[in-house]
């Protein structure tokens, strides 16, 4: 399928688990789920980025990859990189959570755990619940897809 959004070209090849039915409209973490679809979360990055908000879903879904690893060293490596584009103060790529979240993560950042992005990733996830996602479900793109089908 083929998206004019913006002046902006897409092409996305639709499969059975796409954004169809009540159930994946309320639910952000079917669209989300790569597991799912390796298509959700591409259009609704595409969509955020019309919003300038495409880091809320670029940081949720590197915690989902960082929560998997189990390589000591490699944790760290890929926590702190998470930590340099998503939480530092000015980070280029800086979310939206609140201050005991950030100083949380501040303080474990030399040791992560495999969950020590997890209340960060929870109040993004609120956001985009919350925020972005119903938009999202009123948009052009969106409704392209949906017709589409």
């Amino acid at each position: 399928m083929h998206l004019e959004i913006n002046n902006k070209n897409f092409d996305y090849k639709l499969g059975t688990h796409q954004l169809e039915g009540t159930k994946e409209e309320k639910d952000l973490r079917v669209l989300v789920d790569y597991r799912m679809t390796m298509n959700g979360p591409i259009i609704y990055k595409t969509y955020l980025k019309t919003e300038y908000s495409d880091e809320n879903i670029e940081f949720w879904l590197a915690c989902e990859t960082y929560k998997k690893i189990e390589s000591r060293r490699k944790r760290i490596s890929v926590a702190k990189r998470i930590f340099k584009n998503y939480i530092q103060p000015q980070a280029p790529k800086e979310i939206n959570i609140d201050s005991p979240a950030r100083e949380a993560i501040i303080r474990n950042i030399q040791e992560p755990t495999q969950s020590c992005f997890d209340e960060a990733q929870r109040i993004v996830y609120m956001h985009m619940e919350r925020d972005s996602y119903p938009r999202f479900l009123g948009s052009e793109i969106y409704q392209k897809l949906r017709h589409s089908n």
